[in-house]
């Protein structure tokens, strides 16, 4: 457990470091710090937790060696989307100010987006399985609000799909593998 908590402490320093060393701007205002975020931020520093992960449970026998690799995707594919959707929204929380001069019209919109969010949330966290309808809440908030709105919709979006997903995995008939 040490190793799995060390792997998942080192991989976002490896990633900090990296995107450091790029001149990375927090404003993700160049396309630059984008790609730098999603290639160096998420794919490359998030190696390092899925790597120690998988490989300390296949070291401790928990993990068959045919199980190592579909594990290893796992873990690495949930923690890059993890970086890809929590960073931007931690980055807009940290230059958060309120904005000056806004029109009553534009606090309006901005309240509509986050009713219309709430909406679709409870659309799709319900029985029934419209998970794309976020989709254009997306849109509306990068096209409107740039990168203040984008990181907190698509982080919304992205709690909703995870809160469908598990409640149809607990719906869904437990199956059981045949021993091979």
């Amino acid at each position: 457990m040490l190793a799995i908590a060390a792997g998942n402490t080192v991989a976002p320093v490896c990633s900090y470091l990296l995107l450091r060393r790029t001149g990375f701007h927090t404003d993700l205002d160049r396309l630059r710090d984008a790609l730098a975020l999603i290639f160096l931020g998420a794919f490359t520093g998030m190696l390092v937790s899925a790597t120690t992960g998988s490989g300390t449970l296949f070291l401790a026998g928990a993990l068959s060696p045919r199980d190592f690799w579909p594990t290893w995707s796992v873990w690495w594919t949930g923690d890059a989307m993890g970086v890809l959707v929590v960073t931007p929204v931690l980055l807009v929380l940290r230059s958060a100010r309120p904005p000056r001069h806004a029109r009553p019209a534009r606090w309006a919109e901005a309240l509509l987006l986050v009713a219309a969010t709430a909406a679709v949330g409870l659309l799709v966290t319900s029985h029934v399985p419209l998970l794309f309808v976020g989709f254009p809440l997306l849109i509306w908030a990068a096209f409107r609000f740039q990168l203040a709105g984008a990181a907190p919709c698509a982080l919304a979006v992205s709690i909703f799909a995870v809160i469908a997903g598990a409640r149809d995995q607990a719906r869904s008939p437990v199956t059981t593998c045949s021993p091979r």
